[in-house]
This record gives structure tokens, C-alpha cells and sequence, in this order.
């Protein structure tokens, strides 16, 4: 069963990124193959190479493409492990990060770090 929370992606005039949530996931995520998809990335001298990326990538290669400053403002990102789907990370407006899982170590990683995410319905 996937569970969903959303949290606030600015936080004291500081923009939580890609790169810190995988941090903050850790070594939960270091086997997660991801697939892309992004609407819209801020200008950003990566952000063409992050847009341009076709095939599923693991999470070192992933952060190899990220600075902590690289916004996405709308997109999907869909983590697998072992070929099924464990983990999805939305940007919604450039406000909030949206996360879904099936993975309670992955998303207990969230909640720890964003204790203030709200439950979001099925």
C-alpha cells in the first residue's frame, strides 16, 4: 500500500532540492533506480543535462547531475528496486515536494526530517 505526505520544498527562505532529499533518504536509497519526469526545472546550468536524461538512473549517477541549488519546479521522479516501483517524488509548483511509498524505512526517512508533512488522501 503506498502512503502519501507532502511537506513544504521552501523552508526559511532556503529551497530543499533534490539532492537534499536524497540525503536525507540516505543509504535507503542508494539502490533505487530512478526514471525522470520533468516539466519544468529553473534555469540552472544543469538543468539542461538533468532535463535531457532518457534512461532510468541509480541514485550516485542521479546526484552526480544535482548541485543543491538545482529547483525543480514541476516533475515526477519514480524510484524502483528490484524492478518494482518503491518510491515517487512529485514537484508541485516549486512549493511543496509530494511523496509516495511503499517503503516505510523510505518514507520514515521523510517524516523524520519533515516532521511538519501532512498525510495527503489515497
Amino acid at each position: 500500500m503506498m502512503t502519501k505526505i507532502s511537506f513544504q520544498a521552501w523552508r526559511s527562505g532556503h529551497y530543499v532540492g533534490l539532492a537534499e532529499l536524497l540525503g536525507v533518504l540516505g543509504p535507503h536509497a542508494l539502490d533505487l533506480q530512478w526514471k525522470l519526469h520533468l516539466e519544468e526545472v529553473a534555469p540552472h546550468p544543469k538543468a539542461r543535462a538533468l532535463e535531457a536524461v532518457a534512461e532510468p538512473l541509480g541514485t550516485p549517477a542521479l546526484l552526480q547531475l544535482l548541485t543543491p541549488d538545482v529547483q525543480i519546479i514541476d516533475g515526477e521522479l519514480r524510484a524502483s528496486r528490484a524492478g518494482a516501483h518503491v518510491l515517487v517524488l512529485r514537484a508541485v509548483d516549486g512549493t511543496s515536494w509530494d511523496a509516495e511509498s511503499s517503503d516505510p524505512e523510505l518514507l520514515g526517512a521523510l517524516r523524520q526530517r519533515f516532521p511538519e508533512a501532512v498525510d495527503l488522501p489515497e
